[in-house]
């Protein structure tokens, strides 16, 4: 259940919010081991899309993608970056 729950969260938010597991876990209860258990639940279901990419300042970040069609990949999705 609680990657549902945190499923309907991160599609409520505005584009660009963070979503990473230290924001996360600040704002619910659970742990962050939880929290990333529940983010790998949402991907290995295709609800959620995440990849690395350097910066031009060379930092690494995790792009999110949230999919509210599973398996879809199309122009639209809420996009959400966040820093590992």
């Amino acid at each position: 259940l609680l990657g549902i729950g945190l499923g309907t969260h991160i599609q409520s938010l505005a584009p660009g919010s963070p979503v990473d597991i230290k924001t996360l876990a600040k704002r619910f209860p659970e742990g962050p081991d939880r929290i990333a258990a529940a983010l790998r639940e949402l991907e290995t279901h295709g609800y959620l899309r995440r990849t690395r990419e350097r910066t031009t300042g060379g930092n690494i970040v995790t792009r999110t993608v949230s999919c509210n069609q599973p398996g879809r990949h199309t122009e639209g999705h809420a996009d959400r970056r966040t820093k590992p």
